[in-house]
């Protein structure tokens, strides 16, 4: 496990460091081990934001569960009568912590094709997905169920990732993104290559095919 020095704020590099994964508590009681806290904030100096809550970019729950910034999640829905699903998808942006010590989460959501308005002979990939505008408004992190993965089609075809969490990502976990929607899910736009969610493919993390895959949009919302 790599860490920055900088990212975990070790200030007297004399003493000896362990992350959460080799510390000796861990020993004892491999149960301690997952849930300990680490939080590693975003230098002051590159925040971005004009309020004064100490952001994040990396915040564990209290549950073990390790959530990071420029990821995306599966969360429960806040109202389940406006959509056929139960969850949404929710790539985070920011992680802070506010006045009564709740960590929030923002971000923007991405929507399934039957949350958009779209001429009716439109097709989609069964798993598309469209980036939705930023919102103002938060989400508590305890809404979050697990990872998510979005991908570009080039990259989806090819493989993917490996999720730390488990040895295999469901199906059901992978989605793909090559478009974003206004306010209104009713205009779609091509998303530019520097809008397209970052995978590393390198071995260690990234799970390639024998033969790429060929898909085609044959998917109708009825």
């Amino acid at each position: 496990l790599w860490q920055h020095v900088s990212c975990v704020t070790i200030v007297n590099s004399s003493r000896p460091y362990y992350c959460f994964e080799c510390h000796p508590m861990c020993e004892e009681n491999s149960l301690l081990c997952l849930k300990t806290n680490v939080r590693i904030p975003i230098v002051q100096s590159i925040q971005i934001f004009h309020d004064n809550y100490p952001s994040y970019s990396t915040i564990t729950r209290s549950d073990g569960f390790i959530i990071r910034i420029n990821e995306c999640y599966i969360v429960r829905k806040q109202d389940k009568n406006l959509s056929l699903s139960k969850y949404d998808l929710f790539f985070i942006e920011r992680l802070w912590i506010d006045n009564n010590n709740v960590i929030q989460a923002s971000g923007f959501y991405y929507l399934h094709s039957y949350e958009t308005f779209h001429e009716v002979n439109r097709k989609f990939f069964s798993n598309e997905v469209f980036r939705f505008p930023s919102i103002n408004d938060s989400i508590n992190i305890n809404s979050i169920i697990r990872p998510c993965y979005i991908l570009d089609t080039g990259t989806y075809c090819k493989g993917k990732p490996i999720c730390e969490y488990s040895s295999r990502i469901l199906t059901t976990d992978l989605f793909i993104c090559e478009y974003r929607v206004d306010k209104s899910a009713k205009i779609f736009t091509r998303l530019p290559k520097s809008k397209h969610n970052i995978c590393n493919m390198k071995s260690y993390c990234f799970d390639n095919y024998i033969e790429k895959l060929t898909i085609k949009r044959e998917y109708q919302v009825c």
